[in-house]
């Protein structure tokens, strides 16, 4: 989590971090939004394949409850509607092994990165800058 400070009311609000990496590369992509529940999973995705100017065949998400219904080695249940959206980008799916933490290595070492990166984007003062709004 981040927090996002409004400028004129100094009010904060926390906001999460979406964090992807290319595992042969370790190019990182990190976006800020407000929840990451399902739409807001949905569209850092979409901004991520953006990003990157293209989209993996097989991203391999975190077990997030937006995106992964049922975690299991052999076969994992999908958000119907995240499934959707990857089968729209010609991708398919298949998140991290439960209890597996090496497979995570790549986003675990890119999630080190946003906070120092988003605070230091605004020269060490509070950002005004508000996470992608979510259609």
């Amino acid at each position: 989590m981040i927090a996002i400070f409004d400028l004129l009311t100094g009010e904060g609000r926390k906001a999460e971090i979406f964090v992807a990496v290319v595992g042969a590369s370790g190019f990182t992509y990190a976006e800020a939004t407000w929840t990451l529940k399902l739409l807001d999973w949905i569209g850092a995705h979409a901004g991520m394949f953006r990003f990157f100017g293209g989209v993996p065949r097989l991203p391999v998400p975190d077990n997030l409850k937006s995106g992964v219904n049922q975690a299991s080695f052999c076969d994992p249940k999908i958000n119907r509607r995240y499934g959707m959206m990857a089968s729209r980008y010609g991708a398919g799916v298949l998140p991290v092994g439960p209890r597996r933490p090496k497979d995570k290595a790549k986003s675990r070492t890119g999630s080190a990165l946003p906070r120092p990166a988003f605070s230091g984007h605004c020269g060490g003062r509070p950002s005004s800058r508000s996470p992608r709004a979510t259609p």
